[in-house]
């Protein structure tokens, strides 16, 4: 099955480093604005085969024209922001709300997870973990905090977003009490 997926958000925030590292293994040291980059990567997600392309997006302002191309034709939705930065936090709302209007859907009936990454320089925190969860929250999306550079959460968050993808396609079959949970993971 076939999984395309966009990763947006603020400048400097490591979505390269998160993608790179979900794809490759390695953890990207310095910061090289991206305006687009693609990358495919085929494994086994619960058993079964998944191709995913993960487009990683410009976070700088002067592509913000190019997003909404970008934003149309994917299945599911990756917003990274640094828990060092609240202004990048501020810009997920900005995301949410692109995201919605390109699908003209709710968040909450879009595969999203909300990432924040960078909680390796906890001393540096300017995000608290309950100002995100509350937000991701109170749009029924997914949130995850890790770190590109210790490769924390990296897997669980492309991963998981596949598990929203497939859970997304399927028609609900059962809505009695042993239905399947929302596959999001809060940490």
């Amino acid at each position: 099955m076939d999984y395309k997926i966009v990763v947006v958000g603020g400048g400097g925030v490591g979505k390269s480093a998160i993608t790179v590292q979900y794809i490759s293994h390695h953890f990207v040291e310095y910061y090289d604005p991206t305006i687009e980059d693609s990358y495919k990567k085929q494994k086994h997600v619960d058993g079964e085969v998944a191709h995913i392309e993960i487009l990683d997006t410009a976070g700088q302002e002067e592509f913000s024209c190019m997003t909404e191309m970008w934003l149309r034709g994917a299945d599911g939705y990756l917003i990274v922001f640094s828990v060092t930065r609240q202004l990048t936090f501020n810009e997920v709302r900005y995301y949410l709300e692109r995201i919605e209007r390109t699908k003209d859907d709710s968040p909450k009936n879009i595969p999203i997870t909300i990432f924040a990454n960078k909680v390796d320089l906890e001393n540096e925190r300017e995000v608290t973990q309950d100002d995100a969860m509350s937000l991701a929250n109170l749009n029924g999306v997914c949130y995850l905090e890790g770190s590109a550079k210790e490769r924390l959460n990296i897997e669980e968050a492309f991963d998981g977003l596949v598990r929203i993808i497939k859970k997304s396609r399927k028609p609900v079959e059962n809505t009695g009490k042993n239905a399947k949970k929302n596959l999001c993971i809060v940490l």
